[in-house]
């Protein structure tokens, strides 16, 4: 037992290391507990959608991914990274005196993530959480991304996610959906998010909607150079305003059998109102 006491200071040690690493290079220790409650508010099908993301991306050399990775994945005998992300490592990190958390609330923070029988947390699943999907948004790659994650989890190609799918993505296998509701909630998360809009650049790519989608009205411009609510702009910013194009809203979920890729993309999407400074850091001040 002595033995297994020091084995268990050590990791302790080794996980106080991990979280006092100097932020410039390890910017997830500022916003650890700000991520983690954003990540919380998301519904289940964006949860599992940004962990497939975060699989591709992390398939890359990517030096950001693979700190994140080293930081908190669990390593076998050989010293190899194995993949999962071990619970208590990450409540430990949680607990270890940089952060005003109480049991609780390191429980709520944690309560989003999928915990395998062996006590480990998927690391997609866990960078999913910590990436800044408004950086990867902002490249060039987004679109294809989002079109590889929805081929994938579009089993019958039929351009749609039905039902039967979004029940094998959110639910276990064996006992099925937990919550009743859960693939009724992911249909009703995108039928909101399909009614927003989102503004491209005019040289973004939108076959959709130059092929005849109906295009949404939600937050354009109207042609009096008026904005929403009928406030004045300038000419220029009227101008730049019809300049941009607009992704097709999508039929309703219900009434076209399933969630398209448009719906998709838009539900995705992290909101220009969703900030992280909205979120308490929770950190320690220092004197």
């Amino acid at each position: 037992s002595s033995s297994s006491s020091s084995s268990d200071e050590e990791e302790g040690q080794a996980d106080r290391h991990t979280s006092n690493t100097d932020t410039s290079s390890s910017s997830y220790d500022d916003s650890l507990v700000q991520r983690l409650q954003q990540y919380g508010t998301y519904n289940r099908l964006k949860q599992v959608a940004l962990s497939k993301l975060a699989s591709f991306i992390a398939a890359y050399d990517n030096p950001r991914l693979a700190e994140l990775k080293e930081a908190f994945s669990s390593k076998d005998d050989a010293g190899n990274l194995t993949g999962k992300v071990p619970y208590h490592k990450v409540e430990r990190v949680l607990k270890n005196g940089e952060f005003q958390l109480s049991d609780l609330e390191v429980r709520q923070l944690l309560s989003s993530f999928h915990v395998d029988s062996e006590g480990n947390i998927d690391i997609n699943e866990w960078l999913a959480a910590l990436i800044d999907w408004r950086e990867v948004q902002s490249t060039d790659q987004w679109d294809a991304l989002i079109s590889r994650v929805f081929d994938t989890f579009d089993l019958d190609h039929s351009g749609r996610l039905g039902a039967a799918e979004l029940e094998s993505l959110l639910c276990d296998e064996e006992v099925g959906c937990l919550v009743e509701d859960t693939v009724p909630a992911a249909m009703r998360a995108a039928e909101v998010d399909s009614m927003t809009s989102i503004d491209y650049p005019a040289d973004a790519s939108s076959n959709g909607a130059a092929e005849g989608g109906q295009a949404s009205n939600a937050g354009q411009a109207s042609n009096d150079g008026r904005g929403l609510g009928g406030a004045e702009c300038s000419p220029r910013e009227h101008q730049q305003r019809q300049q941009k194009q607009q992704l097709p809203v999508s039929k309703s979920p219900w009434d076209g059998g399933g969630i398209d890729l448009p719906a998709f993309a838009k539900l995705l999407r992290t909101a220009q109102h969703d900030k992280l400074e909205l979120y308490d850091s929770r950190r320690v001040k220092r004197e």
